[in-house]
């Protein structure tokens, strides 16, 4: 299973132009990029009739001339990923032109590294303990912890600092998504020593493989099983950020107070589909132990639903309240 990918990773938007060519693309070649994707689909998107659907489509679409004339490769790639959305309306997928990796987007490498490392701090953008004792951690990405064994020391480090407070804010608003593993060490300090408690369930269609995740027995400092928790959410919030969000709110852990989030529940692993192009192919599916089900395309529902620039007054006023 080493290489499947387990990064949630928000699928980012890039505008840079390509200058790769100043003529049409030719035929042949675009024929081969379609056929490719289309095959990369079939093969190993999550859902196998979907998948099918993909490459037909795409088979059907270059037959009736919607890729030509075309004259770069970002146009390309933009065409083929809404074509692909068009069917499976997965905002994990994406279509990469490789000439823009100097661009932010997730398309550097099988782990996405310089995107992650793009984020200071290993993704803890504030940990504070706030007025009236409220711990208060923004998080913007949940860093692979297996990339960078310094990421689990920045963890453990901002949860230290909340061990005496007497509630916990996660500020998950500007969230782009990461790794289980960051989620399960996270979500492992607010239970108890040996609770085994499972947070949710992986499936995988390339191998047919299904693996479960749980919290930690080893974790460093004191924990804060007894910690009222709250989590702040935006429609921003995306992939891994919504994991937490969702296995917080069905386990009854946390308070969710904010938008409705982003709906990507698909973990992905790039396919590297020629020089030129790489996708990111959704090739598996959470499946939340209590609900059976997950967050894809409805995202995570809020307890209290306001505008994500008020969450955080919001949710200071009840825990003052309480």
């Amino acid at each position: 299973m080493k290489n499947i990918i387990l990064l949630l990773i928000s699928t980012i938007s890039w505008s840079c132009q390509s200058q790769s060519a100043t003529e049409e693309l030719s035929p042949g070649y675009v024929r081969s990029v379609v056929d490719k994707i289309g095959e990369a689909f079939e093969e190993g998107y999550v859902f196998a009739e979907k998948g099918q659907k993909v490459k037909q489509q795409l088979s059907k679409n270059f037959d009736s001339g919607e890729y030509s004339g075309l004259q770069s490769h970002d146009e390309l790639a933009q065409r083929i990923k809404e074509h692909i959305f068009d069917i499976c309306e997965d905002k994990h997928v994406q279509v990469n032109y490789l000439g823009n990796k100097s661009g932010a987007s997730y398309q550097e490498g099988s782990r996405g590294d310089d995107f992650m490392n793009s984020f200071k701090n290993f993704g803890f953008t504030k940990a504070d303990v706030l007025k009236n004792n409220i711990g208060y951690i923004k998080l913007d990405i949940f860093y692979p912890i297996y990339n960078n064994r310094l990421a689990e020391q920045t963890a453990s480090e901002a949860m230290q600092k909340m061990a005496d407070t007497k509630a916990l804010i996660f500020d998950l608003r500007e969230c782009r998504g990461g790794s289980p593993d960051m989620l399960n060490y996270l979500i492992s300090y607010l239970y108890p020593p040996n609770s085994n408690v499972h947070l949710n369930t992986f499936y995988y269609r390339p191998t047919d493989y299904t693996r479960n995740t749980y919290t930690h027995d080893r974790i460093k400092g004191k924990r804060l099983a007894d910690t009222p928790v709250y989590v702040l959410t935006s429609g921003k919030t995306f992939s891994c950020g919504e994991e937490f969000s969702y296995d917080l709110k069905h386990l009854e852990r946390a308070t969710l107070i904010g938008e409705i989030t982003g709906g990507g529940a698909h973990p992905i692993e790039p396919v590297k589909i020629d020089d030129n192009f790489e996708i990111n192919l959704p090739m598996g599916r959470a499946i939340n132990p209590i609900t059976g089900t997950n967050w894809e395309g409805v995202g995570v529902i809020p307890h209290h639903e306001i505008p994500a620039d008020l969450a955080l007054n919001k949710v200071l006023e009840l825990i003052n309240k309480e």
